[in-house]
């Protein structure tokens, strides 16, 4: 399925980048996942993302991830150009 595939392929691109982050703070998972007022085990889950078993996390829980890590308002203005300038096939 297409749609599987590319929720796989943004679950991965933001395993990675908040991996990267995080390290680039010099935050544990649990600091970080106290910090975004996550359990562990669901950051844990999101950073460490499987292609066979992606974590699916709310646009609420993404939010509030990037907003702990502090590029929240980076990310979503990326974001947001990036789907103003998206033509439909």
């Amino acid at each position: 399925m297409e749609d599987e595939r590319v929720a796989a392929d943004v679950a991965n691109a933001l395993s990675r980048h908040v991996r990267i982050w995080r390290a680039e703070r010099g935050y544990s998972q649990e600091t970080l996942a106290i910090k975004a007022r996550l359990s562990t085990p669901t950051y844990r889950r999101i950073e460490c993302a499987e292609r066979d078993n992606p974590a699916n996390p709310t646009l609420h829980t993404m939010v509030t991830l990037l907003s702990a890590l502090g590029t929240a308002d980076f990310v979503m203005k990326s974001l947001i150009s990036a789907l103003d300038h998206a033509r439909p096939e």
